[in-house]
């Protein structure tokens, strides 16, 4: 049924289940990675470019991650009064349909989010050298 309260707490467990879901994530990326790195080059050691890569991934998956997160967190804090924020400021619309500003800044974050931690989980399972294979 359709309530305040019911809103609030989907919000709420829905926040919740994507810190736990991207710290998953985070997580699955950083353990899987050092099994992924070649693990000598043929100077015999682990090149600074392959270490650079590592790290270059790891950060998209965890960037795509926080840029995802700000719309959730726009509704959390819009539960609660806005928290620091005017509520009018976290508004997703002006003036239905055109978007605010906030709501521009929120669609264009959870696209660039999801774009960087598909291309982050698809490099570190090696996707396009798998896919090159076929």
């Amino acid at each position: 049924m359709a309530s305040d309260n019911n809103r609030e707490a989907a919000h709420h467990f829905t926040w919740g289940a994507d810190i736990a879901l991207f710290g998953g994530l985070i997580w699955y990326a950083i353990s899987l990675m050092p099994n992924t790195l070649p693990r000598k080059s043929y100077t015999g050691m682990v090149t600074g470019l392959h270490r650079l890569i590592y790290r270059a991934v790891i950060c998209m998956v965890a960037i795509g991650s926080i840029l995802t997160l700000i719309d959730p967190t726009r509704h959390v804090l819009l539960d609660h009064g806005g928290g620091p924020f005017k509520p009018e400021d976290l508004s997703m619309y002006a003036d239905y349909p055109n978007l605010s500003p906030t709501g521009h800044f929120c669609r264009a974050s959870t696209i660039t989010g999801l774009i960087c931690m598909v291309v982050g989980i698809a490099w570190t399972i090696q996707l396009p050298a798998k896919l090159s294979k076929l």
